[in-house]
């Protein structure tokens, strides 16, 4: 239940389409999953997991506008080295961030920019775009810097 409740707020809050649940239910457990709890005498699942206290530093504001190192990824020198993307989750296997390009990809990074008061997928933010397809036609390519 508090996984689902957690889920609702940031899909609402991020004004990001239903297709997008399983995005959003990883990352909710990931963050409850850091968070201190009663059960655990103010301790974190993650703490009681690694031996270590998770680093509150790399959390972000979910579903926000985000601006990752794209030169990796650029087949010409003249393309641009970032582009407005939507934040979707944290990397479980990279210490990196998980960004949706506008052309579909989805690309693990740990070079990103975020603009925390901007929400591509809200109505009201006329200043982004964000084209809206199927959750089947992404594929993902990782930064290995």
């Amino acid at each position: 239940m508090h996984v689902v409740d957690m889920s609702l707020t940031l899909l609402v809050t991020s004004s990001l389409p239903r297709r997008f649940c399983a995005k959003v239910f990883i990352t909710s457990t990931y963050i409850i999953n850091a968070l201190p709890t009663p059960v655990l005498n103010g301790d974190n699942p993650y703490a009681m997991l690694f031996k270590r206290k998770p680093d509150y530093n790399v959390f972000k504001v979910f579903g926000c506008a985000c601006y990752p190192n794209l030169r990796p990824y650029n087949s010409h020198k003249f393309e641009f080295r970032s582009q407005c993307c939507l934040f979707l989750r944290y990397s479980p296997t990279n210490k990196g961030y998980i960004c949706l390009i506008p052309t579909v990809k989805t690309i693990v990074s740990r070079h990103v920019r975020y603009d925390e008061t901007a929400f591509p997928y809200n109505e009201n933010s006329n200043s982004f775009t964000m084209p809206i397809v199927p959750d089947n036609h992404t594929h993902m390519i990782f930064n290995q810097h």
